[in-house]
Formats: C-alpha cells, sequence, structure tokens
C-alpha cells in the first residue's frame, strides 16, 4: 500500500523497493581466507551480476579476536560487507541471535542465503518471514566425530540438534555434492527435492605474477621433471600422510619427478623435506599467487582417507587445478569429484595398490583441463549461472 502512495521517483520510495529486493547472504564465526575469498566474496560479487534489480549483500559475524584486520580483509574484497563481531563465545553461540535481531531492524529482505549451520539456525530463529536458504558446505556432524573439528568448543552436544534443524527446517539448500544430500537422507531422514547441487567453482583466476625467487628457482631447476604440486591446508582430514606415501614411490621409482608442496609445514612434511630435500619444496604463499604457480606443474594431488567428511566434499582446489591446467590424481570417494575426473579424463584415480609412473602433461591436455573448467566449473559457466539465477527468483 506504501509503494502504490510514493511515486517512481520519491527517494523513500526507491529505498523502500531496493531494501523489499534485498538478499541478504550471512556467514557466522568463518575467518577471510582462501576458502572464504572464494566460496563467499566471489558467490556474492557474482551473484550481483546476475540480476541489476536484485542486491545480494554479505553480511558477516566474525570473531572479536583480529576483528579489525579480518573485518579490513572482507571489506576490501566486498566494500558493501557488513562485518560485526560475535557477541559471545561459540559455546553460547545462539545468544548473537539478540546482535542479528537489531541488525534486521535496519536491513529489509526476503531471503536469507545462509553459510552453513549455525548461520542457518540463527536466521531460521530471527528473520521469521524471510526465505531461509542453507547452503551446506559439508556434512559438519561427521567433520567432527572422525576429525574432532569443534572439540573444545562447548558445541560437540548440539552439533546433531543444530545441523538437523539446518537441514530440515531451512526452506530451501544448496549441497555441493549429491553425496552430500544423501548424508543428509541418512543421518536426519531429509525427503525433499527443495535443494540444487552447486558445487565449489572458480571465478576468473586472480593472478600475481610476484612468484618468490624460491619457487622461480625450483621450478626452473626441475623444469624437464615431472612435477606434482598441491595447494591446501595441513589439517587432518587433507590426508597429508597419504600424499607423503605416494610422493615417496613416485621419487624412490623415479628420478624425474619432483614436488612443489604450497601448504603449512608440519612435523611429518619436515621429516618428507630432509629425505628429498633437492627434490622437494615446500612453502606458503597468498592464495592469489597460486595459479600462476601451479600452472607450470604437472599434476595436482588430492589423495584422501575414504570418510564421510571427504565422501561429501567438493574440494575447490579441484577446480583450481583444471583451471591451472593440470591433469589430476585423485582418491577414489572424493566427492562427486573423483568421477567426474574419470568421466572427463582429467586425470588419474589413485590405487593404494599402484605405483604408475606419470609423464609430463603436454600442451594439449593442459587446454583439454581448462576448457572443462570452463564449461563445467566456472561460476559464470551456463549450468551454474542458472542455478543461482533461479536462486534469486
Amino acid at each position: 500500500m506504501v509503494l502504490q502512495l510514493l511515486p517512481n521517483n520519491n527517494p523513500m520510495g526507491k529505498l523502500i523497493r531496493n531494501m523489499k529486493k534485498q538478499i541478504i547472504y550471512f556467514t557466522f564465526n568463518d575467518p577471510p581466507n582462501g576458502v572464504y575469498n572464494s566460496q563467499v566474496i566471489d558467490v556474492v560479487n557474482f551473484i550481483n551480476t546476475l540480476d541489476k534489480d536484485v542486491n545480494i549483500r554479505l553480511f558477516a559475524l566474525i570473531s572479536p579476536r583480529s576483528f579489525k584486520k579480518n573485518k579490513v580483509k572482507i571489506k576490501a574484497l566486498n566494500p558493501q560487507a557488513t562485518v560485526l563481531p560475535t557477541i559471545a563465545p561459540l559455546k553460547y553461540w545462539y545468544l548473537n541471535k539478540l546482535l542479528l535481531w537489531i541488525v534486521s531492524l535496519f536491513i529489509s529482505t526476503k531471503k536469507v542465503i545462509c553459510r552453513g549451520p549455525l548461520a542457518t539456525c540463527l536466521a531460521l530463529n530471527v528473520f521469521k518471514k524471510a526465505i531461509v536458504v542453507y547452503d551446506g558446505r559439508g556434512a559438519v556432524v561427521a567433520e567432527h566425530e572422525e576429525y574432532g573439528v569443534f572439540e573444545n568448543s562447548g558445541l560437540e552436544k548440539q552439533l546433531f540438534e543444530i545441523e538437523k534443524k539446518a537441514v530440515l527446517n531451512s526452506d530451501f539448500r544448496i549441497a555441493v555434492t549429491e553425496k552430500l544430500t544423501n548424508y543428509w537422507k541418512e543421518r536426519f531422514f531429509y525427503n525433499s527435492d527443495k535443494h540444487f547441487i552447486i558445487p565449489c567453482t572458480v571465478s576468473d583466476s586472480k593472478t600475481k605474477t610476484n612468484v618468490p625467487q624460491a619457487i622461480k628457482s625450483f621450478i626452473l631447476q626441475n623444469k624437464n621433471k615431472v612435477i606434482y604440486t598441491f595447494a591446501g591446508g595441513n589439517g587432518k582430514w587433507q590426508g597429508i600422510d597419504l600424499m607423503i606415501e605416494f610422493l615417496s614411490k613416485q621419487f624412490d621409482n623415479n628420478e624425474q619427478a619432483a614436488a612443489l608442496l604450497l601448504c603449512p609445514i608440519n612435523n611429518e612434511l619436515k621429516n618428507f623435506q630432509k629425505r628429498y630435500n633437492e627434490r622437494l619444496l615446500i612453502t606458503t604463499v597468498e592464495p592469489e599467487q597460486v595459479n600462476s604457480i601451479i600452472c607450470q606443474c604437472d599434476y595436482g594431488l588430492l589423495l584422501r582417507h575414504s570418510t564421510i567428511t571427504n565422501k561429501v566434499a567438493s574440494p575447490v582446489k579441484i577446480a583450481e587445478y583444471l583451471q591451472a591446467g593440470l591433469k589430476v590424481i585423485i582418491s577414489s570417494s572424493i566427492g562427486d569429484y573423483s568421477n567426474f575426473i574419470e568421466v572427463h579424463k582429467l586425470g588419474y584415480i589413485h590405487s593404494d595398490n599402484e605405483t604408475p609412473i606419470y609423464n609430463k602433461v603436454p600442451p594439449s591436455l593442459k587446454d583439454h583441463c581448462k576448457n572443462i573448467v570452463e564449461s563445467k566449473l566456472r561460476k559464470n559457466s551456463k549450468e551454474i549461472k542458472l542455478k543461482y539465477k533461479s536462486l534469486l527468483k
């Protein structure tokens, strides 16, 4: 009624209309890092290009620790983002609904997309009249059971009910793999079809060419060798032990094998480096440097144990490897990706019982990997774009 009384050129009318078309993308307790940049900020920025009549706004509640520094990081990549500190320890996460309620008084929205179950449960408590979308990135209860992700957080006994509520009570869902929806069905008796499968995708490659000298020298020294690479963290689920075992066999059986690992070093990796010092470099770089570095390698590694956490996962590093023209050596049960790699001839399924010798990847095969990413795993590929557009309606 109010909109009908206000003319189109009235500033208040414009403001109300814009507020009615606003969507919130809500994250809770997620620190800004490479994954956050790719899976949150890039997604928000991309969705805002799809419909000029829709404004999707990032709202992030982050830990008070290093708040100022992390807020600057988020705002540098998404200046319109609203970033506030949480008001209670993670154990008392539900108290943040008071802060969210205050924010809801100033931000009008009919749809809230929530990353993870905690954000979803908070939104369900506050945005009663809005459509709440659960953006499911993994099997949260399984992650804790298998890898102790929430150990000593105070959430251990709450996790099942939190994830269950997010899955069953949300109005719509995004799952990164078909296997994640199967997990929902088995664990929480989810029986709806109100979801999209949207894997972790890549945007236009953000590159910095100021590659550290140590890496330049290593690649030059090993340019005629088969160079394996890994770009990621060293968390328990990352399968660092499997990667070390694989590379040890390659080094022992092929003098023309080398490896560049872009990850934080730990004791396992320190001992590994001592054994193969000249053929192995372990270091860390900025996310924007990764593409320009790994594109000079041959194979990207994703070797993980067969756990529920890994079976439902959609590691963005797979798309990043392919975008850089790498073939992928992957375990047999990584989300929907293992089958994807095999069907499209993008690499090899690793078997513990075999130790094949791999050759350098020629430019033609690198181009094939890049082309598949363009059509299947980029945010602006036709299929992915259609799903995001449907989500806005």
